[in-house]
């Protein structure tokens, strides 16, 4: 790989890096702050995965003189980890993006914070969307319904909020798992361009070494025909050496 080259793939990797590391963490913040029902280990995966994978590339991209066998396939193995770690992103989040799955998720964990009476949770969520309750304003809202208050009290409480909680909790999440699902895409995406491009480069490495020997080759070819051609015109390669004449007998006796 020509040095040029493989600086414009580092820089093309570092910034699809940083881009992703940007998005995840985006996403990471607000799962956190909605308290969105979604798996810790995959949020964290959406972090460093990206970050991972610029490193992995680096070292695969680092020159070495070893031939591509012995380079390529000890070097793959972090590739083809990072290739499952990704796909395995990008199946959690097109999982849960059925909505099925997410209105049970969503359900599920209205009710824990309800039950557990999480006032910071619930209300965080509340104020967020300047909504109350779940599905509807009376569902399940804070301030929580009790013998002072009845279920009504978070919209008197708070006289500009009419619209229930569910649709734009909802859509939070439904933006943080297509952000997974965008990492996870991308990531084996550009990892199968990288594997494809590595393949090909020993391939031209030989076509190379082909075109060289044969302008070698052509190059002796056009000297020695040179140098034959010379050989025949030059005028003393077929000139017969001179006798030494013979002196007639008659003209050394006299």
């Amino acid at each position: 790989m020509s040095r040029t080259l493989q600086i414009t793939y580092i820089s093309l990797g570092l910034l699809i890096t940083v881009t992703l590391t940007i998005l995840a963490i985006y996403a990471a913040v607000k799962a956190n702050h909605l308290y969105l029902p979604i798996p810790t280990f995959p949020n964290v995966l959406a972090v460093v995965l990206p970050m991972f994978s610029f490193l992995v590339f680096l070292y695969n991209s680092s020159s070495s003189k070893k031939g591509f066998i012995v380079q390529f396939l000890p070097r793959s193995a972090g590739l083809v980890i990072l290739t499952i770690f990704d796909a395995v992103l990008a199946t959690v989040a097109s999982t849960n993006l059925q909505p099925e799955l997410l209105e049970c998720a969503i359900d599920n964990r209205w009710i824990k914070l309800w039950t557990s009476k999480n006032v910071r949770a619930i209300k965080s969520i509340q104020e967020a969307f300047n909504c109350c309750g779940l599905h509807s304003t009376v569902d399940r809202a804070w301030p929580f319904q009790d013998a002072h208050r009845s279920a009504r009290a978070c919209i008197e409480l708070y006289k500009d909020r009419s619209q229930s909680c569910e649709q734009p909790w909802k859509q939070q999440e439904r933006k943080v798992l297509g952000i997974w699902l965008a990492i996870g895409l991308t990531g084996m995406l550009v990892k199968a361009i990288f594997v494809l491009a590595q393949r090909q480069e020993p391939n031209a490495m030989i076509r190379q070494h082909i075109r060289q020997a044969n302008s070698l080759a052509q190059r002796a070819l056009t000297q020695g025909d040179r140098e034959s051609e010379s050989y025949r015109d030059d005028p003393t390669e077929d000139r017969q050496p001179e006798r030494p004449a013979i002196e007639d007998p008659e003209d050394v006796r006299g």
